[in-house]
C-alpha cells in the first residue's frame, strides 16, 4: 500500500512537471513567433549598432589576415636575405682564396 501511494505521488509530480514544461514550451514558441515576425528591415538603433559591430568585426578580421600575410612575407624575405648573404659571403671567400693562391 505504501508503495502504491509513493508511485501515485511520483506520478502526480511528473504530471505537474509535464504541465510546467508544456507551459514553458508554449511561452518560448510565442517569443520565437514574435522574433520571426519582427521586420528585418527595421531601422532601430539596436539594428544599426549591430550592423556597425558586424562591419567592424569583418574589417578587423580582414586586417588580421593582411597582417598575417605581411608577417609571413617579412619572415620569408628575411630568410631569403640570410641565404643570399651567406651565399655571397661563401662565393666572396672562394674568390679571395683563388686570388691569394695565384
Amino acid at each position: 500500500m505504501h508503495n502504491l501511494c509513493s508511485t501515485r505521488d511520483n506520478e502526480g509530480k511528473l504530471l505537474q512537471d509535464a504541465k510546467q514544461y508544456t507551459s514553458d514550451l508554449e511561452k518560448a514558441k510565442v517569443e520565437l513567433e514574435k522574433a520571426d515576425n519582427f521586420p528585418e528591415s527595421s531601422n532601430t538603433e539596436v539594428s544599426k549598432l549591430r550592423q556597425q559591430l558586424l562591419k567592424h568585426n569583418n574589417d578587423l578580421k580582414q586586417a588580421d589576415e593582411r597582417q598575417y600575410q605581411l608577417d609571413y612575407k617579412i619572415e620569408w624575405y628575411y630568410k631569403e636575405t640570410i641565404k643570399k648573404r651567406n651565399k655571397f659571403n661563401y662565393l666572396n671567400g672562394i674568390s679571395l682564396k683563388e686570388l691569394l693562391s695565384h
